[in-house]
C-alpha cells in the first residue's frame, strides 16, 4: 500500500503536532507501508532535535517545502496560484501550492497512491488532499487534533464552536467535511464538539483514534519515600493554559502540612517569567524550578525519574482535547496528575480507569487535596501502587492505535499489507 500524508507540521517535529505525526509515520512504516510526507520546515521556535537519530525513517519520508514568506515576488506568485489550483483562499497558500506540486511528481514516480492522509493543526492541512482526492478519486483520511479555525476552540482560547465563520472559511470547511471520505478525531469530547459545527455527516463518518505512545521505557525504579516528592509538568504555557491554579494548590497543601513538605516542582519548557511570577504571588517559589526544553528523547527518558507526572490544562467548560504529553507520560507508568477540566476527557479516563488523579482547574482547594493524596501515598511507599498508570499503555500502543486505522482503512476500501 503506497500512503501519501500532507502534514505541514509534521517534519522536523517541533511541538505537538509534529511529534504526534512523527510517532504515527514511524508505526506506519514499522507496519509495513510505503509512504511519503509533505511537511513543512519553516515553523518557529523549535524544540532542540535529537541526535541519534530518532526521526530517521520520518525524515526519509519527508518532503520539505519551506516556502519564502514574506511577500517577495515568488511567495506572491505560490499564493496566487495556489488559489487559482484549490479554488479556495487561506493560510498557507504557499505551502499547499507547493504540495500539490510535489504531489503531482510523486504520484508520477511511485506509480500513484492507494490512500491520501492529512494532518492538522494546521487547518490547511487538508487543501492539498482535498485538490489530490478529487483528481485521483482516492479515498483520504482526514484528521483533526484541535478544532479549527482557531476562533472555534472552546473559550479561553477561542470563542466557542458557535463564533460565526468567514465566507472562505466556510466554503473551505464544508469542502473538507463533505469529500473526506473519513475523519478521525483524538477522543470523543473532540469528535461531538467539532461535528456540532462540521455537520452530523462527520460524525457518522469519523472514528476516534487516540495519539500514539512511544514503546514503554525501562522502568527507572518504584517511587520511593526518600528525598522530595518530585513533580514535573512537561512543555510550554501561556495566559490561557497557566500554573496558577496549580501553584496555588501548592500553597494550600503545604499551608495544610505542619512542618514544610518534601516537594519539588519542575517546569521543563515553560516561560521562566510566567511561572515564576505565579509560584511568588503564591508565596511557593522555594518549591519550584523552572528548566530549558530539552530535545524529545532526553526529555522522554528522563520523566521516570519523577514521581508525579503534571497536566496543566485551561479552564474551559469541557475538557474536549486529549494532550498528546498525557500520552508520553502514560508510557513511563507513573502516576498523572491532572489539572483538568471537572467534566473533560483527562477526568473521564483518571476517573474511570485510575492511573492518576483529575483536579479540578477551577479550585485550588481540589489540587491540594490530589496533592495531599498522593504525598501521604508516597510518604507510605504506596504511591506507584496506588496510582500508577502502566495499565493505561494498552490504550495507546501501537498495536491498539494501528488496530484503530486498520479498521478505518476497511471502512474506505483500502486493506494494508504487511
Amino acid at each position: 500500500m503506497r500512503v501519501l500524508i500532507f502534514a505541514p507540521a509534521g517534519y522536523p517535529p517541533q511541538g505537538p503536532e509534529g511529534l504526534v505525526t512523527a510517532k504515527l509515520v514511524q508505526a506506519m512504516l514499522s507496519h509495513g507501508l510505503s509512504l511519503d510526507m509533505i511537511t513543512c520546515g519553516n515553523h518557529v521556535r523549535p524544540y532542540p532535535q535529537p541526535k541519534n537519530g530518532l526521526w530517521k525513517s520520518v525524515e526519509e519520508a519527508a518532503v520539505v517545502l519551506t516556502p519564502h514568506g514574506g511577500y517577495s515576488f515568488d511567495e506572491i506568485w505560490h499564493r496566487t496560484r495556489g488559489a487559482f489550483r484549490t479554488g479556495h483562499v487561506c493560510h498557507g497558500l504557499a505551502w499547499v501550492d507547493g504540495a500539490v506540486s510535489v504531489a503531482e511528481t510523486l504520484a508520477a514516480k511511485r506509480g500513484g497512491y492507494d490512500l491520501l492522509m492529512s494532518r492538522s493543526n494546521p487547518d490547511y492541512a487538508h487543501l492539498p488532499a482535498l485538490v489530490a482526492a478529487r483528481r485521483w478519486k482516492l479515498p483520504w483520511i482526514c484528521n483533526w487534533s484541535d478544532p479549527l479555525p482557531d476562533h472555534k476552540l472552546p473559550p479561553p482560547y477561542g470563542a466557542g464552536p458557535s463564533s460565526r465563520l468567514g465566507v472562505f472559511e466556510w466554503r473551505f470547511l464544508r469542502a473538507v467535511s463533505r469529500e473526506a471520505s473519513w475523519h478521525t478525531f483524538t477522543c470523543q469530547r473532540q469528535r461531538k464538539y467539532m461535528a456540532g459545527y462540521l455537520g452530523p455527516k462527520v460524525y457518522e463518518q469519523s472514528t476516534v483514534v487516540p495519539h500514539l505512545g512511544m514503546p514503554p521505557q525501562e522502568r527507572i525504579g518504584a517511587c520511593v519515600a526518600t528525598g522530595s516528592l518530585k513533580l514535573v509538568h512537561l512543555g510550554t504555557m501561556n495566559s490561557a493554559r497557566n500554573p496558577l491554579c496549580l501553584l496555588e494548590g501548592l500553597r494550600l497543601f503545604v499551608s495544610s502540612a505542619g512542618a514544610p513538605p518534601r516537594i519539588e516542582v519542575d517546569f521543563v519548557g515553560a516561560p521562566d517569567d510566567l511561572v515564576m511570577t505565579a509560584a511568588k504571588r503564591s508565596g511557593v517559589s522555594e518549591f519550584v524550578r523552572v528548566l530549558p526544553p530539552q530535545d524529545y528523547e532526553t526529555t522522554w527518558r528522563t520523566l521516570g525519574s519523577y514521581d508525579v507526572l503534571l497536566v496543566v490544562e485551561a479552564p474551559c467548560d469541557e475538557g474536549i482535547f486529549l494532550p498528546s504529553k498525557f500520552v508520553d507520560y502514560v508510557q513511563t507508568g507513573r502516576p498523572v496528575l491532572a489539572v483538568s477540566p471537572k467534566r473533560g476527557t483527562l477526568a473521564d479516563i483518571l476517573n474511570s480507569d485510575g492511573g492518576g488523579i483529575a483536579a479540578d482547574n477551577r479550585d485550588p482547594r481540589s489540587v491540594a487535596k490530589a496533592i495531599g493524596i498522593m504525598y501521604d501515598a508516597w510518604t507510605h511507599g504506596k504511591l506507584e501502587a496506588r496510582w500508577g498508570s502502566a495499565h493505561l499503555q494498552a490504550q495507546f500502543s501501537q498495536a491498539a492505535v494501528l488496530s484503530e486505522y486498520d479498521k478505518v482503512l476497511d471502512m474506505v476500501g483500502c486493506h494494508v499489507r504487511a
